[in-house]
């Protein structure tokens, strides 16, 4: 299976940082094959977002180290705050009828959000809309929440057409850098 861009990135931090040692963007390039300005950048930005999630540490302008993986959950605080979902139906057990302001304002909710959400449960027969713009339960299931399957489906299905593009898209960046060695060898 075909390395994902931050992946080559981790694997050349791993090469050249074996020891507590230095490394640069330019040691890291160099390493992963990799040449045009804009990938350089995205390099740069892969390794910002490394620092985030405690992988990497900057030791000075320009110089980052390897630490050691995050175990678990990124290093990012992370509290055990209850998705909005689950906040929302709470709110919508709790009120029984509830407007989209009541969502934004109880539940964190965006209105796109909470439309689409109370949808699914109108299609499920649990909700229904009523003509002031609110939604009534009509159909409690008790506290476990309806899980919005079509949604997760359909986001599985986007995730992986995305993986699938993104490994084209390196395979098209290692044939174009074999290319261009295969040219610089043949200047010489």
């Amino acid at each position: 299976m075909k390395e994902t861009f931050t992946g080559r990135i981790r694997t050349a931090a791993l090469r050249l940082g074996r020891h507590g040692s230095g490394f640069t963007v330019n040691h890291i390039c160099d390493l992963s094959m990799i040449q045009t300005y804009a990938d350089k950048r995205k390099v740069r930005q892969v390794m910002g977002d490394l620092v985030k999630a405690g992988e990497f540490e900057r030791m000075g302008e320009g110089i980052y180290r390897l630490l050691q993986k995050p175990s678990g959950k990124s290093a990012r605080k992370t509290a055990d705050k209850p998705q909005i979902q689950e906040v929302m139906w709470r709110v919508l057990r709790a009120r029984r009828t509830v407007t989209l302001a009541d969502m934004e304002e109880l539940a964190g909710a965006a209105p796109t959000y909470a439309t689409e959400w109370l949808q699914m449960l109108a299609r499920r027969k649990i909700v229904r809309h009523l003509k002031n713009g609110s939604w009534q339960m009509i159909k409690d299931p008790g506290p476990s929440m309806p899980l919005n399957d079509e949604k997760a489906e359909r986001l599985r299905k986007l995730r992986a057409k995305k993986k699938e593009a993104l490994d084209a898209m390196d395979r098209a960046f290692m044939a174009i850098a074999e290319a261009r060695m295969a040219m610089a060898e043949i200047e010489e």
